[in-house]
């Protein structure tokens, strides 16, 4: 037969709160050693005393969180670092240069035309003058095409480049800040058990209880009245960690507001 609540706390080493449960159930059953509660710590300050590590827990994440290079960030000094705004000036002028001489190859065969309209020029002179004419623009036209297809092509490989550093940056920050969110996660799951009573081995208990339902469909009275209680404390353990829980979302809202103030 399984031990009874009072049982199992006679067996353990109790915090204030499974004491002040241990003294009432003790004087329920009419019996054991009376002992002095005004020697017992308050179940408040015991609680109290022990949230104070969450304190520096909290600090300590938020501390590196805020310590973090934001991502455009990272990614703006690998550019520079690269050479690409250098790169993009360059890669900017040649366009520009390239369709300016563009501009010019298609207005001069008009030109000459104009020119030679009223003159004793044939066809064939006229159309070895367009060529002659276009001749260096067209050589200058394919250096600056070759000039820009080389830039064009090292700033694709640079940026390729930089967007797989910029990944792994964050993932290294993220892998740094990881262990802190644990500490701050074991910090307040443990401080509101201590708050509850809802200890690990009550949450075991509970468990179990469960099984047993779902396998034989029926409890006793006894451990229905003791799975009530341990749901009760449960209800309270959950409502109690997630007003300490700070989600991702929340992260991302503290950050957004922090950078408003603190560009």
């Amino acid at each position: 037969m399984a031990d009874t609540e009072l049982q199992q706390l006679a067996k353990t080493d109790r915090n204030p709160i499974q004491e002040t449960r241990y003294q009432e159930l003790l004087k329920q059953q009419g019996g054991g050693d009376s002992i002095d509660m005004s020697q017992v710590p308050s179940v408040q300050s015991y609680v109290q005393g022990q949230f104070a590590t969450e304190d520096p827990a909290l600090t300590d994440l938020i501390t590196q969180m805020l310590a973090r290079e934001k991502p455009l960030d990272i990614y703006t000094r690998l550019e520079t670092e690269a050479g690409l705004p250098e790169l993009r000036g360059a890669s900017s002028t040649l366009t520009k240069e390239i369709a300016s001489l563009e501009d010019y190859l298609r207005q001069i065969e008009p030109d000459i035309s104009a020119r030679t309209r009223e003159s004793l020029v044939t066809e064939a002179q006229r159309r070895g003058m367009v060529a002659e004419g276009r001749r260096p623009f067209l050589e200058k036209l394919g250096m600056f095409g070759t000039a820009l297809g080389r830039i064009s092509g090292r700033i694709s490989e640079a940026e390729r480049g930089i967007g797989t550093k910029v990944g792994m940056a964050v993932q290294g920050q993220n892998m740094i800040l990881e262990p802190l969110q644990l500490r701050y996660q074991v910090m307040v799951d443990r401080n509101a058990r201590l708050l509850t009573g809802f200890t690990q081995d009550r949450q075991t208990q509970l468990d179990m209880l469960f099984d047993k339902l779902q396998r034989q469909r029926q409890l006793d009275d006894r451990e229905w009245e003791l799975a009530n209680t341990l749901a009760a404390e449960e209800r309270a353990y959950n409502r109690e960690k997630e007003k300490n829980t700070i989600s991702n979302s929340e992260w991302a809202d503290f950050e957004t507001e922090f950078n408003k103030w603190f560009p």
